[in-house]
């Protein structure tokens, strides 16, 4: 997943659901607390910073779980690099995220080291750009 086969079409929230379904699918198995816990999340998201795309929230969460379940683990990264450096979040929005990110991991009450390998290097390229420069 690079620029080149990313769908161009996304928006942040594709870019944010996204980053939720890979670190629930990191272990290889999306959990029904997960889930819930994703749509949660989703719909808070959504409603604070893009409202006028909530009508389009489960069309927006399939289109984004079977991307990221076509994606190798490889891709996955470099899904994550790509997005990093295309959508440069600010300080609510990246705290927000890493927030979501821990619960959605804590869900089913174990935090794989997969899961927890994502959430890293989620935190550490968005960190990155996010010092860069800030916008969203």
């Amino acid at each position: 997943m690079n620029s080149s086969n990313s769908p161009l079409h996304w928006q942040l929230p594709h870019v944010i659901c996204c980053l939720y379904y890979l670190v629930a699918s990191s272990d290889f198995i999306i959990k029904e607390e997960e889930e819930l816990v994703i749509d949660r999340h989703l719909d808070n998201f959504l409603i604070l910073h893009c409202p006028e795309l909530y009508v389009q929230k489960h069309k927006l969460a399939d289109e984004v779980a079977k991307y990221v379940d076509s994606a190798n683990d490889l891709q996955k990264m470099e899904a994550v690099r790509y997005f990093s450096t295309k959508f440069l979040l600010n300080h609510d929005i990246y705290f927000g995220l890493i927030k979501s990110l821990e619960e959605i991991a804590q869900a089913d009450r174990y935090i794989s080291i997969e899961e927890h390998s994502m959430m890293y290097y989620i935190r550490l390229k968005f960190k990155v750009n996010t010092n860069q420069l800030v916008h969203t």
